[in-house]
């Protein structure tokens, strides 16, 4: 499993996980985003990330969205380009948070 924050862009990209690295990444995300979404809305996709062909797309809440299939996640922040880079620091400090939780698991 690797990472990639891409400050050009403002998203982090998490690639070459296993199936289950991507359950334990998106339930450490939705511990930590404040009024998150429950990943039970998408629990068949997560159940059956081996058959996702292409990326799908979650809302944690109204500024925070992922894109993932069943060895990635995008992570990007849900509002315009130009707000990006204001809001880019929380995403950060959300996705270190997140990491914390996946590394004590794994």
């Amino acid at each position: 499993m690797k990472y990639k924050i891409n400050e050009k862009d403002k998203r982090i990209e998490i690639y070459g996980c296993e199936p289950s690295e991507i359950k334990r990444w998106l339930e450490s995300f939705e511990k930590v985003i404040p009024n998150s979404a429950p990943i039970s809305e998408i629990e068949d996709k997560i159940n059956n990330l081996g058959k996702i062909v292409t990326h799908e797309q979650f809302n944690f809440n109204s500024f925070e969205r992922i894109y993932f299939d069943k060895d990635s996640i995008n992570y990007v922040a849900n509002i315009t380009f130009e707000e990006r880079p204001s809001y880019f620091p929380l995403m950060k400090k959300h996705f270190e948070s997140a990491k914390k939780l996946v590394e004590k698991d794994y």
